[in-house]
């Protein structure tokens, strides 16, 4: 029976890899990273919440109980048009990021003006019975959400009352300046996480709330990545010193799990205290990764990970895509081959 549980777990978390994952509390919910094509199936007790693959913005409600799928829309004989009155719809908004946040669905929008690109986060009742914009904020001439697709460790997160969105600014020169807009969703006030100059940096990615602190990493073509983590409350930035190049990382139990290559290109699972700079109590759980047998994973691991509150997985990719499911101790429990339509 475990065996079969492991699989079936694998197979959830095989879902996510590519997106977005974190330790679970009450607080939390990171959804988000659609584009105009595509966007994320959010689920609730009795429906599922879902956008359409135009290039326009459209909420739709698949009631369980029925199955019957319907805009999310209230309206009498509306025609989802994006007229000013319809919940489901958004005129001329191109949406880049959507969450579900306990009562509502929350979008992050491009709204094209004549002369300049609004940015905006509005919010849409579970029932369709109103859409409200939370914030409007613009940046000069024709700046934009990150998408999903052009980088998917950017993502919209909402944890204790904040939506932190990443954006982009485009500059003269042909670079982006990024950064990462955080919105109070209750009163609409924005602030800012300090720009990267883009020439050099590939902005704020793979936000992770947990406890007190939004943690994210900033890496650029010619640095290694540096993880860093933001105070809510206090509204303060510290980095998080790890000894040379991670890969990836999450938060397990508080600690920060991430994965890095040795000397010989072989990876591994390391495990740190981030209250505890001068002392982080780094222990490697699993050594250069083995299997139960004594052979070594894949040296062309990627060196992904995603945690979903059990179970640590991640995946290396030669010519297939070979997955590999680890407890949050680090112990190997086994590996999955998804079918070749999944690749």
């Amino acid at each position: 029976m475990r065996k079969i549980k492991l699989w079936t777990v694998l197979s959830i978390l095989i879902l996510t890899l590519a997106g977005c994952g974190t330790d679970k509390e009450e607080e939390v919910f990171e959804q988000g990273n659609i584009m105009p094509y595509y966007g994320p199936i959010m689920e609730t007790e009795t429906a599922y919440y879902y956008t359409t693959n135009d290039f326009k913005y459209e909420l739709h409600y698949y009631d369980k109980a029925s199955g019957k799928s319907i805009f999310l829309c209230n309206k009498p004989e509306c025609s989802h048009d994006g007229n000013e009155f319809c919940a489901a719809s958004a005129g001329d908004h191109l949406p880049m990021y959507t969450a579900l946040y306990k009562d509502g669905i929350y979008v992050a929008a491009l709204e094209p003006q004549e002369n300049r690109v609004d940015k905006k986060l509005f919010k849409v009742s579970l029932d369709g019975t109103k859409k409200e914009t939370i914030a409007t904020f613009e940046y000069e001439p024709t700046s934009g959400l990150i998408a999903h697709g052009i980088d998917a460790a950017k993502y919209m997160v909402l944890y204790q009352g904040k939506a932190f969105i990443p954006y982009a600014t485009p500059r003269k020169d042909g670079f982006n300046n990024y950064g990462t807009a955080i919105v109070d969703i209750e009163s609409g006030k924005v602030e800012y996480l300090e720009e990267c100059d883009g020439l050099k940096l590939s902005g704020q990615k793979r936000y992770i709330p947990y406890g007190e602190y939004l943690y994210y990493y900033e890496a650029g073509t010619y640095r290694s990545p540096i993880l860093y983590r933001y105070h809510i409350s206090k509204e303060t930035v510290e980095e998080i010193s790890i000894a040379g190049s991670f890969v990836d990382y999450c938060i397990v139990d508080g600690r920060v799990v991430y994965t890095q290559a040795d000397k010989d290109g072989f990876v591994h699972i390391y495990s740190m205290n981030p209250d505890e700079p001068q002392n982080p109590e780094t222990k490697d759980l699993t050594g250069p990764l083995t299997k139960e047998d004594g052979t070594s994973l894949l040296k062309e691991w990627e060196g992904a990970l995603r945690y979903d509150g059990e179970y640590l997985v991640t995946q290396t990719y030669n010519k297939v895509s070979i997955y590999y499911l680890f407890s949050k101790d680090g112990t190997f429990l086994t590996e999955f081959t998804p079918p070749e339509s999944f690749n």
